[in-house]
C-alpha cells in the first residue's frame, strides 16, 4: 500500500488525479489549501487525509457530474479526514459535499458548509456511515427537501462528537437507516425543520447531546420518529433518548413526534428547557423511563420550564460566555449559540467544560489543529489582546500547559483576564 501526496509542490496537483492513480488500500495525503471545481470520484477503498489544516474542496459553479464535490462509489471502506467541502450545487438542488453511493464511509474532523446537501446517500442496504468530530453549517437549498445530511436506506449511521447548525430550512440530520445513533453532539438551529428526522423508524439512539430548536423553526417537533410508515421499514424498531439537554424555543412545539409505535422506548435522564410536548407521552421527568406504547395518544405533557427537572436554575455570566467566542473564534457570538451555551451552564455544565467544547469545535480546530503550544498562545494573544505575546506571559502559559493543564483552561485564562474584561466592559449580553 502506497502513500500519495497532493499539493502545489507535490506530484499530484489535484485530488482527482491522485485518486485515479491510487490503488485499493492506498492513503492520499492532501496539503491544506483550496482545490476548486475538482471532480473527485472514489471507486476503490482509500484513506484521504488533509495535512497541515483542512484541505478544502470548493465548488464555484454547478457540478459537472450533477451529484457532489466528492462521490464515493466502491465496495470496501473509504475514510476521509480533515477535509472541507463547500459550494456544492446542481440544478435539481441536491448538490452534495459528498454523494455516497456504495461501500462503507467514515468521516473524521471535517467541515461541510454552504452546500445544497452536506452528505446525500443512495439506498445502500449493507452500507455503514460514521461521522466523528465534524461540523455541518449552512447546508440546504431552502426548499425543505435538502438537509445537513440526508441518508437513505442504509445499514447504519453513527454521528458522534459533531456540530450541526444553521441548516437552511431542512433537517439537521435526516436518516432512513436501519440503525441511527447520534451521541455527544451539538445540534442548534433557529429556523430549520427537525433536528433529527428518522421517518422510517428502525433502531434509533440519541444519547448525551445538546439540542436546541429556535422559535422560528418551520416544524414544531425537534425529534421525529417513524412518520412515513405505520408498520415500519425494518423488523427492529426501538427508540432511546437518554441524557440529552434539549432546549425548545418554539411556542407550542414538540420535543418528540412519534408516529410509528416502537417495540421498546427509553426516555430518561434528559434535561428540558422551554416549551415542549411529547406526542404519545403524558409526562416526562428526568431520570424516569417512559414506555410510549403503554400510554394514550396525548399531545400534552411536558410543561413550560425555565430550569432543569429536579435542579435549581443558576445564575450565568453571559458576558463570560461571549468572551469565549471573542477569544476562541475571533468573532461576536451568534444569538442562538450564546443562548444555547448559557442554558448549558444553567443546566449545570461547568464554564470550564464549555470552554473545552469551544476548543474541541471544528471551527476552532480549523485555526489551531496544526499549532504547537507557542502557535496556540500567539493566536490567543492576537484574538484577545491584538498583540504579540510578551516573553514573560508566554512562558508562564507554556509552563501552565506543560504542567498538564488543558487548552480549555488557557482559553478561560485569556477570556477572563483583567485586560480582556476591561476591553469588553461595555458588553451587556444576557443570553
Amino acid at each position: 500500500m502506497s502513500v500519495l501526496w497532493v499539493g502545489q509542490a507535490e506530484q499530484f496537483k489535484s485530488l482527482s488525479a491522485a485518486v485515479k492513480a491510487a490503488a485499493a488500500g492506498d492513503t492520499i495525503n492532501i496539503r491544506a489549501g483550496v482545490y476548486r471545481d475538482d471532480d473527485v470520484r472514489i471507486d476503490k477503498p482509500l484513506t484521504i487525509v488533509g495535512v497541515g489544516g483542512l484541505a478544502h474542496l470548493e465548488g464555484t459553479k454547478n457540478l459537472a457530474n450533477g451529484k457532489g464535490l466528492l462521490i464515493v462509489n466502491t465496495t470496501g471502506q473509504v475514510t476521509l479526514e480533515n477535509l472541507e467541502f463547500s459550494g456544492a450545487k446542481v440544478s435539481d438542488h441536491n448538490g452534495a459535499g459528498i454523494r455516497w453511493s456504495a461501500g462503507d464511509l467514515t468521516i473524521k474532523s471535517s467541515y461541510f458548509h454552504d452546500n445544497q446537501e452536506g452528505i446525500l446517500s443512495l439506498d445502500i442496504p449493507n452500507g455503514h456511515l460514521k461521522i466523528e468530530s465534524s461540523e455541518f453549517a449552512n447546508n440546504g437549498y431552502g426548499d425543505g427537501y435538502s438537509h445537513g445530511i440526508y441518508i437513505n436506506k442504509v445499514a447504519s449511521v453513527e454521528v458522534n462528537n459533531s456540530y450541526f447548525h444553521d441548516t437552511v430550512s431542512g433537517h439537521l440530520i435526516k436518516s432512513r437507516a436501519a440503525l441511527t445513533t447520534v451521541t455527544n453532539s451539538t445540534l442548534i438551529d433557529s429556523d430549520s425543520s427537525y433536528a433529527i428526522d428518522t421517518p422510517n423508524g428502525g433502531v434509533v439512539t440519541i444519547i448525551g447531546n445538546k439540542i436546541q430548536q429556535g422559535a422560528g423553526t418551520d416544524n414544531p417537533a425537534i425529534i421525529h420518529y417513524g412518520g412515513e410508515t405505520s408498520k415500519g421499514t425494518y423488523d427492529a424498531n426501538t427508540l432511546t433518548i437518554d441524557g440529552n439537554t434539549i432546549v425548545n424555543q418554539k411556542s407550542g412545539g414538540y420535543v418528540l413526534a412519534e408516529q410509528l409505535t416502537p417495540t421498546a422506548t427509553d426516555i430518561s435522564g434528559n434535561v428540558f428547557y422551554g416549551v415542549g410536548k411529547f406526542s404519545n407521552v403524558a409526562s416526562v421527568v428526568a431520570h424516569d423511563t417512559v414506555n410510549l406504547p403503554a400510554l394514550p395518544d396525548l399531545l400534552n405533557g411536558v410543561q413550560a420550564m425555565n430550569g432543569t427537572v429536579g435542579a435549581p436554575v443558576v445564575s450565568v455570566d453571559a458576558n463570560a460566555v461571549a468572551r469565549l467566542y471573542a477569544v476562541a473564534l475571533d468573532r461576536m457570538p451568534d444569538a442562538d449559540g450564546l443562548t444555547f451555551w448559557v442554558n448549558q451552564e444553567k443546566a449545570g455544565m461547568s464554564h470550564a467544560a464549555v470552554a473545552q467544547d469551544f476548543v474541541n469545535s471544528p471551527e476552532f480546530r480549523t485555526n489551531t489543529a496544526a499549532l504547537d503550544n507557542h502557535g496556540f498562545l500567539s493566536l490567543l494573544y492576537d484574538t484577545a489582546f491584538h498583540r504579540a505575546p510578551d516573553a514573560v506571559g508566554e512562558q508562564a502559559w507554556l509552563n501552565f500547559l506543560g504542567a498538564g493543564h488543558s487548552r480549555g483552561e488557557v482559553l478561560i485564562g485569556f477570556a477572563d483576564s483583567a485586560e480582556m474584561k476591561a476591553a469588553t466592559a461595555s458588553w451587556n449580553y444576557t443570553g
